[in-house]
């Protein structure tokens, strides 16, 4: 049986500890690398519809209050049609900013092992999307 020390220093002591040597059990290293394409898109609704559910929101927040409307059928028309686009802008974001295709690349790296009485786990992960 063979004995290891470990010795540590601190400002106003120094502390010998001595302890049996275990057997190592099942030391393990495993690297995980992953690439995956995405075409994933969110679909977000228009300026049209965001007008009329707006006006919708305020009707149902309260129904007594009459008609109340933030945007007039007519301003509903300009979002629709697109006559006055500086005013009423009907942009998708999603399709003139975002990439369609999104490379992912994951990597993990963790090692575990021990002894009999104790045991460890590191695990370290990175996650990078490319948009």
């Amino acid at each position: 049986m063979q004995l290891i020390s470990y010795l540590w220093f601190t400002p106003l002591t120094v502390v010998l500890v001595t302890t049996k040597q275990e057997r190592a059990i099942n030391e393990r290293f495993m690297w995980l690398r992953r690439f995956e394409q995405s075409d994933l898109q969110l679909e977000y609704v228009n300026s049209t519809q965001y007008a009329e559910l707006y006006n919708e929101a305020l009707y149902n927040y309260n129904p007594k209050g009459g008609n109340t409307k933030r945007y007039t059928e007519e301003e509903i028309g300009y979002f629709r049609d697109g006559s006055k686009p500086d005013l009423y802008p009907n942009t998708d974001w999603n399709d003139l900013v975002l990439d369609k295709n999104v490379l992912t690349t994951q990597h993990s790296l963790d090692f575990s092992g021990g002894t009999d009485k104790i045991r460890y786990f590191i695990d370290w992960d990175m996650c990078i999307k490319t948009i």
